[in-house]
């Protein structure tokens, strides 16, 4: 996902039961017009906004009538940021910057929802599910089917298991399609930091070092095939 092909308009947070809050921001793709909404941790939602999470309330925010000059999506933002008698406020982004090299994929997995971190599910209730693309930090899921019935919530545990044969679409033609061998990786367990619609993106939290050296070198392989295309 590329915030670039966004227009962050507003911004919401729903107070569910059982004291669970989602916060979201609403996006408008700049191609379709089409609004979705994404979900982030409540740490990246009030980094960006510096709204006061306190306050257990729903809500519903337009950029365009916001008066929270400290929000960085506020057109007075950078106004804000040059008066002297006001904190200087970092420029922040929904997203966590990237530290680690990320590739495109087409990888098939099979996803199990977990509770608890280190909780041993039972396999055949897995979810299927695919890796549209992949760091040794974490990776981009896309779910199958109904979607809807599935989708983890951010914030939750899942377990994921990956197949071996991996998809690499090359860039230069969009038929032409590279299928690359991943090295056997034990299941990993992650937890997701943020969705919207079908997808969500996951920060590995338990992997095996081995595991996250396959990644690596996999990486590397298919970065140095694409330079020779």
């Amino acid at each position: 996902m590329n915030l670039g092909d966004y227009n962050t308009f507003g911004c919401s947070v729903y107070v569910l039961p059982a004291g669970k809050t989602l916060y979201g921001f609403w996006l408008e793709e700049k191609k379709t017009g089409n609004s979705e909404l994404l979900y982030v941790t409540a740490e990246r939602f009030y980094r960006v906004t510096h709204i006061d999470l306190k306050k257990e309330t729903n809500f519903i925010l337009q950029c365009a009538k916001c008066e929270n000059i400290k929000c960085r999506y506020n057109p007075y933002y950078k106004s804000h940021k040059k008066i002297k008698y006001q904190p200087v406020i970092e420029r922040e982004s929904i997203f966590e910057k990237r530290t680690q090299p990320r590739v495109n994929i087409m990888l098939k997995a099979k996803v199990l929802m977990i509770s608890d971190i280190g909780l041993n599910g039972n396999w055949e209730n897995y979810h299927s599910a695919k890796i549209v693309n992949i760091s040794t930090k974490g990776c981009c899921l896309e779910f199958e089917g109904n979607f809807e019935d599935v989708m983890p919530d951010v914030h939750d545990n899942i377990e994921i298991a990956f197949e071996n044969d991996v998809y690499i679409r090359q860039p230069d033609d969009k038929n032409n399609v590279t299928i690359f061998r991943l090295s056997k990786i034990s299941p990993i367990i992650g937890e997701v930091m943020w969705r919207m619609q079908s997808r969500c993106g996951i920060q590995f939290l338990i992997a095996k070092h081995d595991d996250i050296k396959v990644i690596a070198d996999f990486i590397e392989e298919i970065a140095m095939v694409k330079t020779k295309i």
